[in-house]
């Protein structure tokens, strides 16, 4: 990128990678992984809970035939974290598909990667708390919330 001086975010949509993509080379996922990873600050929804193996939702949700659990394996922090994404808005429809136990396994998982988030907790308190993580052009902090 030219040299500048203001921040640039990227932000992009729902985050939930269920397989490794690290490994791809197509031309264009490289040049889109390119723009990410330019930007000095790159924000994704975690569209899922980080669960590990064996974990299964802990209640039945109300949507009958459309039901889903979305939980990601582990391996998908390091996946996001090639993509170029530095922070995660976390509160969402999904956050809370495997109870409790897929909330603290999540915060778990992006805490060991360093990977800041804002949106869940371990109690409303924290869970209401911004995140906030440093750029070149700025501090920035992010606040995610679900309804």
């Amino acid at each position: 990128m030219a040299d500048r001086n203001e921040l640039t975010l990227a932000i992009t949509g729902n985050s939930y990678i269920e397989h490794p993509i690290s490994q791809y080379r197509d031309e264009g996922f490289l040049k889109y992984i390119d723009l990410l990873r330019d930007a000095d600050a790159t924000i994704a929804n975690l569209e899922c809970a980080i669960v590990e193996g064996g974990e299964w939702p802990a209640y039945a949700g109300g949507m009958g035939w459309a039901l889903s659990y979305l939980g990601a394996p582990p391996f998908m922090v390091d996946e996001l974290k090639f993509l170029g994404i530095t922070a995660l808005a976390a509160a969402n429809n999904h956050s809370a598909d495997f109870g409790e136990q897929g909330i603290l396994s999540t915060i778990k998982h992006l805490r060991q990667a360093g990977l800041p988030f804002a949106g869940i907790g371990a109690s409303l308190t924290e869970a209401a708390e911004p995140c906030y993580f440093s750029t070149a052009h700025g501090r920035v902090a992010l606040i995610s919330l679900a309804d």
